[in-house]
């Protein structure tokens, strides 16, 4: 009999208690976009439980019907603890996985996506600015899936607005000028865009 198990690497977006034994993971991977699967959650923490943003491995078992599949093995490759440590950046952080988590790439652009969300982790771990950082990685991220973003919506924005768009697009998270609610604005802005215009499904 053939072994169905697969090995998948990609970073860890989503993570939730599944019953009382299983966690339900979310894991991002360049070859495969989003894949969905089921962690037995040890009785004895011989090992690290998973945590969002990990890059990590995980062997999954041959699937049972359609439900998901069940993970025999998780292994962190990297962490990026730095994260977790401000509650602002997680939260930030945390906007973007669930944005991608809700709005899987599609076929023939998971590698695109897995490598946008590998810069933006670790600018969320160690750069300033999540905040633009986020912004970035939506314009990016629309951008990359041909969806009219500059043709459409920054042409409807005034003066004053493409000019902070450009100004958060071309300054280095380390010397980003405009303020933190301007950018938190404009990244709202752009959401509701996403939402009413292209589809997305937003937290």
């Amino acid at each position: 009999m053939a072994d169905d198990t697969d090995t998948v690497s990609g970073i860890l977006l989503a993570k939730e208690p599944s019953g009382e034994r299983h966690l339900k993971l979310a894991l991002l991977s360049p070859e495969k976009g989003l894949v969905a699967c089921l962690l037995r959650v040890a009785t004895k923490a011989t090992t690290p439980a998973p945590d969002l943003f990990d890059y990590a491995e995980v062997s999954l078992n041959p699937p049972k019907g359609g439900g998901p599949r069940f993970a025999g093995e998780y292994r962190i490759i990297r962490r990026e603890p730095e994260i977790g440590a401000d509650y602002g950046r997680l939260a930030i952080a945390c906007r973007l996985a669930l944005i991608l988590t809700r709005n899987p790439p599609p076929d023939g652009s998971s590698a695109e996506v897995h490598d946008l969300c590998v810069e933006a982790v670790q600018a969320f771990a160690g750069r300033p600015r999540p905040d633009a950082t986020l912004f970035k990685s939506l314009w990016k991220l629309v951008r990359g899936e041909g969806y009219p973003v500059q043709e459409h919506w920054l042409r409807g924005l005034d003066r004053g607005d493409r000019e902070a768009v450009a100004s958060i697009l071309n300054c280095p998270l380390d010397a980003q000028v405009e303020t933190a609610d301007n950018v938190s604005r404009l990244t709202r802005r752009l959401e509701r865009w996403l939402e009413n215009e292209c589809h997305f499904v937003l937290p």
